[in-house]
This record gives structure tokens, sequence and C-alpha cells, in this order.
């Protein structure tokens, strides 16, 4: 465990953007639209973006508690010998593969879609935490934004509203990024074409990994991030 105790503890994908991300300012007001969106993930974003291509004249305001982005196939079946030469993993018996298929960096994608959507004239307010959704009103620490209609977009942080802890269960993904590697190791490792993949062996547990710029490995555990899950989580990193 030695080799990460210097490991820097923020998001991979804003760490790599260049200029360094700059939270937009938060709601210090209250507000009227049409449309007020509650999360500024994707789903909030595109529904931004969609809601004002087909009506240019929508006001839509996005409320984000932090800084945005902290956020058909052909199928084949393998054998475990073709399985292995696509990700020379351990004990592989068998495995799918799905193409064609994109790796898209999410810093990025989220960013360049927060400025196609203020350039559509949406209102972006980001580290704005909105305490209370009710009927025409969204309720920020910052003001009230009043709407006809309001989209809760949080996703797996609506159980951060008040009265929604139990509505669902959010999945956390714990990831791990390598220092950049030299080219035989991707032979050796049997990722030379560059591929993502994702160890389904696990049914709480799920590892999945792909490359970035630069030749890092990004490596990721999803499952409830606690001390048994963090056990778990470093047991499957050494022995992928």
């Amino acid at each position: 465990m030695s080799s990460v105790t210097g490991a820097r503890t923020t998001a991979l994908w804003l760490d790599r953007l260049d200029p360094p991300v700059v939270a937009r300012p938060g709601l210090d007001c209250h507000l009227t639209v049409d449309v007020a969106i509650v999360g500024g993930g994707y789903s909030g974003l595109w529904t931004a973006y969609y809601l004002r291509r087909l009506d240019p004249g929508l006001r839509i305001a996005v409320e984000h508690h932090r800084a945005l982005g902290f956020t058909a196939d052909e199928i084949r079946l393998l054998d475990a010998a073709e399985a292995t030469t696509v990700a020379n993993a351990t004990k592989v018996r068998s495995g799918i593969f799905f193409a064609p298929s994109a790796v898209l960096d999410p810093a990025r994608l989220v960013r360049g879609l927060v400025g196609t959507v203020e350039a559509l004239g949406v209102a972006v307010y980001e580290q704005t935490e909105v305490t209370a959704i009710g009927p025409g009103r969204v309720e920020t620490t910052g003001g009230t934004v009043r709407a006809e209609v309001i989209v809760r977009a949080t996703e797996a942080y609506t159980r951060d509203l008040p009265g929604a802890r139990r509505h669902l269960i959010p999945v956390y993904s714990l990831m791990v990024a390598t220092e950049p590697l030299d080219e035989t190791v991707f032979d050796q490792i049997g990722l030379a074409d560059r591929p993502s993949f994702a160890d389904d062996r696990y049914l709480v547990i799920l590892s999945w990994a792909f490359l970035v710029t630069g030749c890092p490995v990004s490596l990721s555990i999803r499952g409830p991030a606690t001390g048994r899950s963090a056990a778990m989580w470093g047991r499957q990193l050494r022995a992928t």
C-alpha cells in the first residue's frame, strides 16, 4: 500500500483539465424561470440542452451543489482463450465482446456541455445547495427558484434531499489511476489495442478499467464505500 501513500484524492478527470476548472458563482437571489433543473450532471445538462433547442424562449436555470463534473452494439461471445487475448486477466473462463464502442473523457464532456447550454441561454448556478423541492419552487442556500416545471436530475445525490434518503441506494465507484506505463506493458497485459473492460465475476464488486491519454490505466471497483468493500477493493485490484 506504500505506493499510493502520496496519491491525490481530487477527481482524475478534473485534475487533467487545462485550464483548471473555476466554479461558476452560486445563486444569490430569488429567481423565476419556466424550468428549474436540480442537478447539473449529464441528465440535467442534456435536459437543458434539448429543452432549449426545442423552445429557445424557455427560461431555464440549472442548480448544482458543487462544481460541474465532480460527477446498438455488436455482441460476440468469447471463449477463455479469446477473452484472455483481449484482456490478460487471471482465471478468465469466457467473455462478451461489445463493438463498436468508445471511451469518453467525462470531465471534458460535461464542461463542454455546460458551455454549450450557457451559449443557448441557460443560466447555470454552481456551488448552490438545494435544500428542498416543492410544488413550483426550489429552495436553495442562495435563494428560491420558482418555476412551472421542475426537473429533479439529482440521480445518486437524491439521497441528500430532505426526506429522500431512502428513495434509492447509491453505488460508489472507487478509482485508482496508475502512472503512465511503458508501451511494452500493454503487450504483456493484453491491452495493446486499448480496450476498456469490465470484470463481472463479482455481484457486489465490479472492476473496470480503460486507458487515457498519456497511457495510464484507470482502475475502478464499484460497490458501497465501506471499510469492508475497501478491503475487497484492494484484494481485487491485486488479483486483476
